[in-house]
């Protein structure tokens, strides 16, 4: 396996300057299946995220009851609304799907992933755009067995030490013990580029496997991943294929954090300055 660090120089190659003459359409469209009665703020987190990292138009499906507060929080997106009493929302979800260039599903979704999972997945066992998926999303794939392995879209995970115990059946002191196998071995099984969140997150996928140099402990906060998942999703949808945008992805949200902990010391950051800290990390990546 080929294993290598990530630094600003891979992100400039994977860049290069748009055309002056560009427009919304042509920095993709990003769904985001995300938030839900109860956890909306990861929702926002990622929106603000995917925001901050270049994508031109963003829409959002979003359980009916939290739709008014990421509305509120997130003006430059577009809305599904899903009001699970009425049998209509598969088909709206369905329609969102169709017309988004990438998906990012699972962030905040809580007992709803069990509802909108079966809808995203079966969506994406026929389509080739990219899928990540994301905190619940993984949850579900690991009551799930095979549900990941039957998609037939590119696709990127990104799980936490816990997340990726639960996918492997294994513990989190195994999985902690040996990083880089724990990554590389998911990768392999299931086709999907795997991200291990953690200090030195790896990124596995295809016979290469990149180290992520940046980040920091004050990153070790409830609502950081949501806003990781975000900006790859972001990428994603701008045309990166999925190993190049989880490893652009996780540095320059490393880096993020990186200005934070300076800003605000690691302990005091939070993870909704990440987003506000982004433009910065893209300043220092092209200087």
């Amino acid at each position: 396996m080929d294993v290598f660090t990530t630094d600003a120089a891979y992100l400039r190659s994977r860049f290069p300057p748009p055309d002056p003459a560009s427009n919304k359409g042509d920095f993709g469209r990003l769904l985001l299946v995300c938030g839900s009665y109860g956890m909306a703020g990861a929702c926002i987190m990622a929106a603000r995220g995917a925001l901050r990292s270049g994508v031109g138009l963003l829409h959002i499906a979003i359980d009916a009851r939290a739709y008014p507060i990421v509305a509120g929080a997130v003006p430059e997106a577009v809305f599904t609304i899903l009001d699970f009493s009425s049998p209509s929302w598969q088909a709206a979800l369905t329609g969102a799907l169709e017309i988004c260039t990438a998906c990012v599903v699972g962030c905040g979704l809580g007992a709803s992933a069990e509802v909108l999972c079966p809808t995203v997945f079966g969506y994406f066992a026929q389509k080739a755009k990219p899928l990540l998926l994301d905190a619940d999303a993984l949850n579900y794939c690991a009551r799930t067995p095979g549900a990941l392995e039957a998609l037939a879209c590119p696709r990127a995970v990104t799980p936490h030490p816990g997340e990726m115990a639960r996918l492997l059946s294994t513990t989190v002191p195994q999985v902690q013990g040996d990083r880089l196998e724990a990554a590389r071995s998911f990768a392999e099984r299931t086709g999907a580029v795997t991200v291990l969140k953690g200090a030195g997150t790896v990124i596995a996928g295809a016979g290469r496997a990149a180290i992520n140099p940046t980040g920091n402990w004050g990153m070790g906060k409830g609502g950081s991943g949501d806003v990781l998942a975000g900006i790859i999703g972001a990428f994603l949808a701008q045309g990166l294929e999925p190993f190049a945008a989880c490893a652009c992805g996780a540095y320059l949200h490393g880096l993020a954090g990186d200005l934070c902990a300076r800003r605000f010391t690691p302990r005091a950051m939070l993870p909704t300055d990440l987003p506000e800290m982004l433009p910065e990390a893209w300043r220092q990546v092209f200087s």
